[in-house]
């Protein structure tokens, strides 16, 4: 059975170009329709293509960042608490006024 990933990706650096090449595909491809020109609309076709196939690249980690701390030292926060419980360890919340 499939079961999508639900951890938190983070931001996606590709995102602005692959909205960018769907807006431009579907651009061409409205005139290529109104045109009636076959290769205006394949060529829309192979853009949405490249669009969707970037879904499946994933940009490299750098692995020398210049803030990043060394591994061995714990973050600066670590002994704050953080923001947000996870969701199994946050408190439930009762409704106690409709139980008079």
């Amino acid at each position: 059975m499939f079961r999508p990933d639900r951890e938190p990706r983070g931001e996606d650096p590709l995102l602005l170009v692959k909205i960018t090449i769907f807006v431009a595909a579907a651009g061409i491809a409205v005139v290529g329709m109104a045109l009636e020109r076959q290769w205006i609309i394949v060529a829309a076709i192979l853009l949405l293509a490249v669009a969707f196939l970037l879904r499946f690249v994933r940009p490299r980690a750098e692995d020398s960042a210049p803030d990043a701390e060394p591994a061995d030292e714990p973050p600066a926060d670590a002994d704050r608490p953080p923001d947000h419980p996870p969701a199994d360890q946050a408190p439930l919340i009762r409704n106690d006024r409709n139980n008079h």
